[in-house]
């Protein structure tokens, strides 16, 4: 998996998951290395994080069900 978390902004600490919620900007390759909430060993992925998937020149959103919503990202090639 090549993910590179850009920036991220603590939002609090989880005692259900023992992990930092942050809200994440991330960069990936493909949709299919798009991390799943819970995935990160020592972060827990908030509502509102967003990825930029490189290969497909779009923007996911993570929305309050833990899933990634593709946006248009208004880039041309």
């Amino acid at each position: 998996m090549a993910m590179t978390i850009l920036n991220e902004k603590f939002i609090r600490f989880s005692e259900e998951t023992k992990k930092a919620e942050v809200i994440a900007e991330i960069y990936v390759d493909t949709s299919d290395e798009l991390p799943e909430r819970n995935s990160l060993n020592d972060r827990y992925l908030h509502q509102g994080s967003m990825a930029y998937v490189i290969r497909e020149n779009i923007f996911s959103v993570l929305d309050s069900d833990g899933k990634w919503l593709s946006v248009d990202s208004g880039i041309t090639s």
